[in-house]
């Protein structure tokens, strides 16, 4: 992982490295995610992820598949501002 890959978050207490997800890589993401990838993609921690969805405040439609919790990428990477139908055609 490079520099460029890795975002350091600095708190109080420690020093934690949480990998940055680049607009190609958001681009290569299959339609649906898991909740982990979902918060990747928006910068969040999986925990802090999880609670939004527990309280009903996670910014994207989810899909509740038994214990599951699947979020469909379309909306998630338009909320971030990556506009799909530009990359697809310039590809």
């Amino acid at each position: 992982m490079t520099a460029r890959d890795v975002d350091l978050v600095n708190d109080a207490n420690s020093t934690k490295e949480r990998r940055v997800m680049t607009r190609e890589d958001a681009l290569a993401l299959p339609p649906v995610v898991n909740i982990s990838t979902a918060a990747e993609v928006l910068g969040l921690g999986r925990s802090a992820a999880y609670e939004l969805v527990r309280n009903g405040q996670w910014p994207t439609p989810i899909l509740r598949l038994g214990r599951l919790i699947k979020v469909p990428t379309a909306p998630l990477i338009a909320l971030v501002g990556i506009d799909a139908q530009v990359h697809a055609t310039a590809s």
